[in-house]
């Protein structure tokens, strides 16, 4: 009777897939330095995890890819921030720059950044008033974006640039103002920043003048190189890129 009890039955395992599916964020321990330095995206980054708090802050490990805005709503609610950068790659199945499954934020304060990583242990991380799933740690500083940006293949001539900008809090209209001086042009936001230029002459004139060294604004520095176009006063692509406002998906 007893070997019979322990015989394993059908349902056992189905029920504890189940039971390791319930388990929630705020019940995983967090990533340690070890983890950290193992290999994959995060390491690649060239973010230096540390064990101390400090300003900054690595964010992954989410399902759900907020909006920049929805990035902001995450974590000014802590305090205010200094930099919002998530890394881009280009993407050969979607023929296209996608946001990678991480990011870093810097605070202006470290009581900020301890109360943002707190939550994120704790499971408290909320948008929208829902709770939501991320992981993240502390880094000795956010990391360059590299030069030159090579991840991407360049698509030219069109009227349109993409432009990779280390800091997402940087408003588009001071872009704009950079870039007036060249021509007449048309800002969309998908992380990458895209800019069509009304002549594709000017367009030319922009990437000779920074392709080889970023444009600077407010002190954030700007890679540039051509992007492939879409007519903005149709629904149609011209050679398949993809432009929606404030995305990061």
């Amino acid at each position: 009777m007893l070997a019979k009890a322990l015989r394993p039955t059908r349902w056992r395992l189905p029920f504890f897939r189940r039971y390791l599916a319930t388990q929630t964020a705020a019940r995983r321990p967090p990533q340690t330095m070890s983890t950290l330095k193992s290999g994959g995206r995060y390491s690649q980054s060239g973010a230096v995890p540390v064990p101390y708090p400090t300003t900054h802050l690595y964010f992954g490990k989410y399902s759900y890819k907020p909006t920049i805005s929805e990035w902001r709503e995450v974590f000014e609610r802590f305090g205010e921030l200094e930099r919002l950068y998530i890394p881009f790659s280009w993407n050969n199945r979607a023929n296209r720059m996608k946001a990678q499954n991480h990011g870093f934020v810097s605070f202006r304060t470290q009581e900020a950044a301890t109360a943002a990583h707190n939550a994120s242990i704790n499971g408290t991380i909320t948008l929208g008033g829902s709770s939501m799933r991320l992981v993240t740690n502390y880094v000795a500083g956010q990391p360059d974006a590299g030069w030159p940006w090579k991840d991407a293949p360049d698509v030219q001539p069109t009227h349109t640039l993409a432009l990779r900008v280390q800091n997402l809090l940087l408003p588009p209209d001071r872009i704009s103002e950079a870039l007036a001086e060249f021509g007449a042009h048309e800002i969309r936001l998908n992380g990458v920043v895209f800019v069509r230029f009304e002549r594709a002459e000017d367009a030319k004139t922009v990437w000779e003048r920074y392709r080889d060294e970023p444009l600077v604004v407010d002190g954030t520095a700007i890679q540039i190189r051509y992007a492939q176009d879409k007519n903005p006063k149709e629904n149609s692509e011209v050679a398949g890129a993809e432009v929606v406002p404030d995305e990061v998906s």
